[in-house]
């Protein structure tokens, strides 16, 4: 069978998959990345192969909403592989609800999304540091280090009851920034700014280069901050949902 579904992936299909996300990335000119499992375990994935050639890849994060994207490879696309891949992820998953991130300018993506019951619209961007060095800071805060795993949180204010926070997962030379939140009530007095300045001075002095951060298109206010401390979007994803969601990022 050209399509096959499996709970967990051998270093095979993970070179193949590795192999297909660079060729499409390539041709797309995107920062494609593809989600291939956890220890949880909870997870599914569907590959399809046009003789022996990985054609098309998709995974279903099975959280709630459940997650699903993938890649087709261009000579393959507008055949419904991708519609087939995602159909079949959601006979396993069962999930309540369901998110389907892609591009919108990937050929009939907009299209598949509806078709599988899909309409609630909302853009995410992957952003990257790109100053030459990181802003001053324009105030001194105290803050605190916690790590969990290969997750470091750094707490501002007083350890048990924080003015903010923004954690951070290290995956290689690459370093990711999420959870980036402060207290409603001091929003709006640079809280924030501190923050993310007092984080990438402390990364300067650890040389990491590679520094990205996604957000989501509505939040004005956190995409404002990230360019203000010297982020560019790179890439966008859109994510179209069964329900609405709320935002992740709260500075």
């Amino acid at each position: 069978m050209p399509l096959k579904i499996l709970k967990r992936l051998n270093s095979k299909y993970l070179a193949q998959i590795e192999g297909l996300r660079r060729e499409c990335a390539a041709l797309d000119k995107t920062e494609y990345s593809f989600y291939t499992g956890d220890e949880k375990g909870r997870d599914f994935f569907a590959l399809y192969y046009d003789k022996k050639k990985l054609a098309g890849f998709a995974f279903c994060c099975a959280d709630e909403p459940a997650e699903i994207s993938g890649a087709v490879l261009p000579d393959f696309r507008r055949q419904h592989i991708f519609t087939n891949m995602a159909n079949a992820l959601k006979n396993r998953a069962k999930a309540k609800a369901y998110e389907f991130s892609g591009r919108d300018g990937y050929p009939g993506f907009a299209e598949c999304a509806k078709t599988l019951g899909a309409a609630y619209r909302r853009e995410e961007h992957l952003m990257r540091f790109t100053a030459k060095k990181p802003p001053v800071c324009p105030a001194r805060l105290q803050y605190s280090e916690r790590k969990n795993g290969a997750v470091f949180l750094f707490l501002f204010g007083e350890p048990e009851r924080p003015s903010g926070y923004i954690s951070l997962f290290y995956d290689g030379a690459l370093v990711n920034i999420f959870n980036v939140y402060v207290e409603p009530k001091l929003r709006g007095q640079g809280l924030g700014y501190a923050m993310m300045c007092s984080v990438l001075d402390r990364l300067a002095a650890q040389k990491a280069e590679n520094i990205v951060l996604h957000v989501s298109g509505n939040n004005k206010p956190a995409l404002a901050l990230y360019c203000k401390c010297g982020f560019e979007i790179i890439d966008s994803v859109v994510f179209y949902s069964s329900a609405a969601t709320q935002d992740s990022y709260s500075p």
